[in-house]
């Protein structure tokens, strides 16, 4: 993982734990962080699999990250909590799987 990208996946690490423990206030989009590093890390897990790279299931996760983001960013109000606990899991888990592979 490039180190821009690093950067860009813990500053998003650090939004959704804002948004977790209550220090983020919705009207500001804290998860918008979040989305982009995980775009970012599906972009790029794309073009290592074009490459070649069996990265198929670091993609599949973070797929399912990037929904889980979108799902959990616009409820009626506020945040859905539990699906930004789930998201920020994942999270953790596909960039260790990227630093890995």
């Amino acid at each position: 993982m490039s180190e821009d990208l690093e950067r860009t996946c813990r500053e998003g690490l650090e939004s959704l734990d804002a948004v977790i423990h209550k220090h983020a206030d919705p009207a500001h989009d804290p998860v918008a962080g979040a989305t982009l590093g995980a775009v970012r890390m599906r972009d790029a897990l794309i073009a290592r699999r074009r490459r070649g790279e069996d990265v198929g299931h670091l993609l599949r996760d973070a797929n399912v990250l990037v929904s889980e983001l979108v799902a959990g960013e616009f409820p009626v109000s506020g945040f859905r909590i539990k699906r930004i606990q789930q998201a920020r899991e994942l999270y953790v888990k596909v960039m260790d799987g990227m630093r890995a592979a």
